[in-house]
């Protein structure tokens, strides 16, 4: 079974609740959402052609029932869920929020940057929580490495998913619709993305400028500098040394008095330990970490964790210090006694004296060395630890893969919601005139049309006032720009209307046009067949006491076209149909109509596979039968369009027109179906 949408599982969800029900009353059950009756309707006819809902006639409507039980639903999602989590499949849940009109383009970005923050605080968090259990597995140098979780995680959620192609899908109009750009009107509304960039940005640059400050202030504190034998310099001052000051070129600095407050075993212990941190990259871990505290200034954890990574730095480097010569801890700790840290730290240093907590420090002497298989366990748990979180971490941002589908729903063309279609002119009707007229249509920022305009009319004084009258009532979700309703969209509007040959017209064979929202424009009886089959048009005129009920479209598959047009590029092309359905409102069968110069493009051999693709999928297309309703003498109602009341309903065939638009947008066939 195809698997369903989540606007469609809201749909199932009702009829879990209580099934059979009528396509009303899955609509005022969803009152409360606020989705157009239209939208609800086409999403159970969406669900019937993927097999989830059966439809039994009632009379004169439809029940539904669920195919689909809702505890195999429920397993599907689970497993799809694992699989989005392990395969990099979560992207698509920004773009998921996008589609209903909630989040502008800026909120997105908004978005990711706080999904970079979470996955910030859970990294520390998770180091905070593992540690005690490195510390006895790997020691203080496992437990320093772990901290490379932290910009893994940051690096990670910077590199985009791959992309995947999505199917564009272009909602079913009755009418051929062709928006035009428009400018947005300027707005007043206050700008918040941009006030919290700002904001940000304004923290950021106080954050860096007061480290460099302070840092700045630290090395005009040391005084002046001199060479010395062993490799370090000595400064004329003691603004917290010894200590490893620098970043591009790093320099071991010990204090004015360094000969005369350590021995000379102790000095050696000293500048090992300096060493250590220079061979291993220490002081580009601090301009990281400085960095990283200016970048996300405001994150509540990271103070937490800049001084528990900076504890955890100078415990991995006493430990790298007294691995070789372990006679020598009880040295170290006394040397570590004699000098204790008074004096302010600077942000990009590494400082010899006790950083962190010293009786940390001096307890984590006393550990003995440590057997292989327990170390080779912690490294493995780090490596592992750092990889898994990478890995979820970017499978669970939203990268390249929603970029473009948040762009093409944040600005949005204009939406129609309710379009009720023209009346057509009585004398029209009779005179069985023709005719079209291309509307321009303006809408406001609250969707109501505010000017309605005729840019062309093929049957001039006959159709304009009527499509005028019935555009003004239309309404419409507006337009979107940066996710903000915007006024004045242009939408141009080409109304086709026809009716059926009655009468008199026996010897010609023209075909009914139709609205494929209400079918309520024309009608044409065609003589029915054995089996129900349907053959040439037949003139017919209702009688007195007889109406004509229209067929009602209630399952329409759109046309997939795969793999069978290799081209790569194509403008608008327009494939018409003659859809003939029989009396049990099933599709009997369609042709080709390549007369009309607007449809000529379905003789060309090179679309072939368009005219393929809508075949198949009118074939699978379902229809309440168009039927004539047999009236009482005295009871014919006003609308005899509808049989409420008829003695006698006789379902008959019935041949519609439709056409097809093709188009390749951004590499993806899109189609567009419109009663002709």
């Amino acid at each position: 079974m195809t698997p369903i949408s989540e606007a469609e599982a809201v749909v199932m969800e009702v009829l879990w609740q209580q099934a059979p029900r009528t396509a009303d009353e899955v609509v005022a059950a969803l009152a409360h959402r606020d989705w157009a009756e239209p939208t609800i309707k086409t999403l159970l006819n969406r669900l019937l052609t993927k097999g989830a809902l059966a439809a039994e006639r009632d009379g004169r409507r439809y029940l539904y029932r669920p195919l689909l039980q809702r505890q195999a639903w429920v397993e599907t999602q689970s497993q799809d869920f694992i699989g989005r989590v392990f395969e990099g499949r979560v992207a698509p849940l920004v773009a998921h929020f996008s589609e209903r009109g909630q989040l502008s383009a800026q909120d997105i970005a908004e978005l990711k940057k706080l999904i970079q923050d979470l996955w910030l605080a859970l990294g520390v968090i998770l180091l905070a929580t593992v540690r005690p259990l490195l510390l006895p597995l790997g020691g203080a140098g496992v437990v320093y490495r772990s901290w490379w979780l932290l910009p893994l995680l940051l690096v990670t959620l910077l590199i985009p998913l791959p992309q995947v192609a999505l199917l564009q899908h272009v909602p079913t109009l009755p009418l051929k619709v062709v928006p035009e750009a428009v400018d947005s009107l300027p707005t007043a509304s206050l700008q918040w993305p941009l006030v919290l960039l700002l904001v940000w940005a304004l923290g950021t640059g106080t954050c860096l400028l007061r480290d460099l400050r302070a840092q700045r202030r630290f090395e005009r504190g040391m005084g002046g500098l001199r060479p010395r034998a062993d490799g370090s310099w000595q400064a004329s001052a003691d603004p917290g040394l010894p200590a490893l000051v620098g970043l591009c070129r790093p320099r071991i600095v010990v204090g004015p008095d360094f000969d005369q407050q350590f021995t000379a075993q102790e000095q050696r212990l000293i500048l090992q330990h300096e060493r250590s941190h220079r061979r291993n990259g220490d002081h580009w871990a601090n301009g990281l970490l400085l960095l990283m505290r200016a970048v996300f200034w405001f994150h509540p954890l990271l103070p937490w964790a800049a001084r528990r990574f900076l504890r955890d730095q100078e415990l991995a480097c006493d430990a790298r210090t007294i691995a070789p010569q372990p006679a020598l801890r009880g040295l170290y700790a006394s040397t570590l006694l004699k000098a204790q840290l008074v004096h302010p730290v600077a942000p990009a240093v590494c400082h010899w004296r006790s950083q962190p907590v010293l009786k940390e420090r001096i307890a984590m002497l006393k550990q003995s060395k440590r057997k292989a298989l327990p170390w080779v366990s912690g490294q493995v748990l780090v490596v592992g630890l750092c990889l898994g979180m990478g890995a979820v971490a970017w499978a669970s941002q939203s990268g390249a893969m929603a970029v473009g589908p948040v762009a093409a729903v944040m600005d949005r063309e204009i939406q129609v919601d309710k379009m009720p279609p023209p009346s057509y002119p009585k004398s029209a009707f009779e005179q069985s005139q023709t005719g079209g007229v291309v509307l321009r249509v303006d809408v406001d920022a609250h969707g109501a049309v505010s000017d309605v305009r005729v840019v062309s009319a093929t049957n001039p004084g006959v159709f304009e006032a009527v499509s005028i009258a019935a555009a003004r009532s239309w309404t419409y979700r507006p337009a979107l720009k940066n996710g903000k309703p915007v006024a004045g969209a242009v939408m141009r509007f080409a109304l086709l209307m026809a009716a059926g040959m009655l009468a008199g017209c026996a010897t010609q064979e023209r075909l009914t046009t139709v609205d494929t929202r209400n079918e309520s424009v024309g009608h044409q009886r065609l003589q029915a067949e054995g089996k129900g089959g349907s053959g040439q048009v037949q003139a017919y005129t209702l009688g007195a006491t007889e109406g004509y009920r229209m067929p009602q479209l209630y399952a329409a598959p759109d046309p997939q076209i795969g793999d069978r047009d290799p081209r790569t590029e194509l403008a608008p092309t327009t494939i018409c149909l003659q859809v003939v359905i029989d009396a049990e409102g099933a599709v009997e069968r369609s042709l080709a109509l390549v007369d009309r110069s607007e449809c000529a493009a379905g003789a060309a051999s090179e679309n072939a596979p368009l005219l393929q693709a809508a075949q198949e999928a009118v074939a699978m297309w379902k229809y309440s039968p168009a039927a004539v309703c047999h009236f009482a003498p005295g009871k014919v109602p006003s609308d005899r369009g509808d049989c409420e009341g008829a003695e006698r309903v006789e379902p008959v065939p019935v041949s519609l027109l439709y056409a097809f638009t093709f188009e390749i947008v951004k590499g993806q066939h899109v189609v567009r179906t419109q009663g002709k």
